[in-house]
Parts: C-alpha cells; structure tokens; sequence
C-alpha cells in the first residue's frame, strides 16, 4: 500500500513533511480569520483555490498529466463544490462570528458524520463500540463548548454561525463519501487540481450573488490580509498537499492520519498568541474530548483494517481512506491517494477465494 522509508536522512524527510501538515493544516483557521478582516470572505476563498486549481492544473498539463473523462470531470467537480463550496464557505462566513479556533473544533465533528453516513447510506460498516464511544465523546465535546443553555458559565455563542458549521460539516461528510465512491481521475493532484478551480467557481458566483463585488474595497485590504490570502494560496491549498500526498505515497496512512488530531490544536493555540482569543478550561476540555474522540474513531478504522488483513481479504474502503476527514479549512484529495480500484479489489478477493481453495 506505501513504500514506508527508512534511514535517518529520510525520517528527516517525513518529519519535515508531517511539520508542514501539521501546522500549515493547523493554521488555515487563523489565516482565514486574517484574510477576511478587510476581504469578502465568499470571493476570497473562491479566488484562493481557483488559483491554486489553475497553478496545479497548469502544471499538470505541462507534464502531459490532465487526461480526465467527463464523468470523472463531473465527479470531481460534485466533490469540489460540496469540499469547499459549502463546507469551507461556510467556515469562512462562520469565522465572521465566531473565533478561529473555536470554529476548528466544531468542524471536527465531521468524522462522526462520516461514520454514520458511510453505515446509513453507502451501506458501509456498523459503527462497533469503539466507534460509537468516540462518536459520544465528539458530541459530549461540542456540547461543551457551544454549551447552549449556558451551564459552564462561559461566553456565549453565535448558535447562527455554530448552526452553519454543523451544515458545513455535514456538507464536507457527503463530499468525503461521495470522493470515496464516486469515478474520480487516478492521479490525486489532477482530482484536487479539478476540485479546486470548480469548487473556487462555485464560491465566486456564490460571492457575487451575495453582492460581495459591489461592497469591495480593494484599497481597504491590509497587508495582514493580503499576506494571509497569500499564505492560503500558497502553502495552504499547494505546498501542503503535496507534502501530505508524499507522504501518503512513501509512509503509512495511520502516520499521516495523525494530522487530524494536531489540526485543530494548532488552530486554537494560533487564535489564542495571534487572535487575542480566550483559551478557556471549557475550550481546554472539549479539545480534549473532541481530539480524543478522533483517535477512538480513527482507532477503529485500523482495527477493522487489521482484522481484514489477517483473514487476507480486501480491507474496507474506509480503512484504507484515512479514517479522518480532512478538516473543512483544508483541501486534499486523500480517497483518491489510498483507495484501491474497484478492479484491485475484486482481484485481491478473488486470489483470497483461490488461496482458500488450495488449502482444502
């Protein structure tokens, strides 16, 4: 499934690597917050991944790499407008209400959309006990820090902006399974290079129905938010994923799946040094039982996979696939980097059917 690396020059590689995963995931909340300060938040983030698309697709046609059908056009395009359409639209209109860092945290309920749609809808595995106790803990989380009625004495929330977040974590969940199910192109940079240019095309007409264009002041953008849209562009939707589609191609998907789990540190710490945001005991509690949470889902994920790989059957799609989603803030094709073709796996169950019948 990967070429894991060895030697001391290459874990220097892969710890390089997961640093650049790790904060620069991580800190896409605070650049978001940052950019639409004194920028329209719908026609930043659409300008900021159609650029990126545009770079990365640019790219791929100058290295011959940007054969897609039309299907696969329209598969990609279905994820991108629901990947970042919604899911990250919705984060940055949030961001407008709520701190950077708070934000993070809701959104990282979407593995428990994932979850239960996977098994409600795509037919996928019953949820096991590990997997409902991590299921609880995200939720007792988010209970905790939007505390609704008040009962922790803590400020009160903008329940709109929180109730948008859950909309766009349930946007990015059907998004993620329909990348897992759905003909999307092989190639993990041409999905993400696709998903990019249309999903930011949806944002931009999605700004300029608002009446973004109309309300811009293009004189008015500080350096900060300029700098920070840059940073966006740059490192969060290009130099990032192709740190993290390396190493998904030459470690394990359990080492990089560990991302889900810092992302959300990150942001909060970033918000609280740069955002003047409070780091409360409420904020401190529910970060911890949202991360732990994560780590009980993604524990069962690879549970399943071991299980799986002892009986030498094909392992799930979701055990392959990351076990988290990447965060709304965020942008990667990840289903498409370790997901095994519909033809891998009817061959690798079909050698398990013939390896079982050499035995008898």
């Amino acid at each position: 499934m990967s070429n894991i690396l060895y030697g001391s020059e290459a874990r220097w590689k892969v710890i390089v690597a997961l640093g650049l995963v790790y904060f620069i995931w991580g800190s896409t909340y605070f650049g978001i917050a940052v950019a639409i300060h004194t920028m329209p938040p719908m026609l930043m983030l659409g300008t900021r991944f159609g650029i990126a698309g545009l770079v990365v697709f640019s790219w791929l046609v100058a290295t011959g790499r940007n054969k897609a059908s039309a299907i696969q056009w329209k598969n990609a395009g279905i994820a991108g407008i629901l990947l970042l359409g919604v899911a990250t639209g919705t984060l940055a209109w949030a961001e407008q209400y709520i701190p950077s860092g708070l934000a993070a945290l809701i959104v990282t309920i979407s593995p428990v959309w994932i979850v239960t749609l996977d098994w409600l809808w795509k037919g996928g595995p019953r949820p096991n006990a590990l997997t409902w106790a991590g299921i609880a803990l995200g939720i007792l989380g988010i209970v905790i820090l939007i505390d609704p009625f008040q009962t922790m004495g803590g400020d009160e929330i903008n329940i709109p902006a929180a109730l948008g977040l859950f909309g766009g974590s349930i946007a990015w969940g059907v998004g993620s399974l329909h990348g897992r199910h759905a003909d999307l192109p092989n190639d993990p940079f041409l999905s993400t290079a696709i998903q990019m240019m249309l999903g930011g095309l949806a944002l931009t007409v999605f700004g300029l129905l608002r009446g973004e264009l109309a309300v811009i002041d293009v004189s008015a953008f500080t350096a900060a938010s300029i700098g920070a849209w840059l940073y966006l562009v740059v490192f969060g939707s290009i130099v990032a994923f192709t740190a993290y589609v390396w190493l998904m191609r030459t470690t394990s998907p359990t080492l990089v799946s560990t991302h889900s789990f810092v992302n959300p540190v990150v942001a909060v710490l970033l918000g609280w040094a740069f955002l003047n945001e409070k780091l409360t005991s409420t904020l401190f509690l529910a970060t911890i039982l949202l991360v732990a949470g994560l780590i009980c889902i993604s524990r069962a994920g690879q549970r399943r996979n071991s299980r799986r790989d002892n009986t030498d059957l094909p392992p799930d799609d979701d055990s392959l696939w990351p076990p988290i989603a990447s965060a709304p803030g965020q942008m990667r094709g990840a289903g498409q980097i370790v997901r095994p073709s519909r033809a891998r796996r009817i061959a690798r169950s079909v050698k398990a059917v013939v390896r079982a019948r050499e035995a008898a």
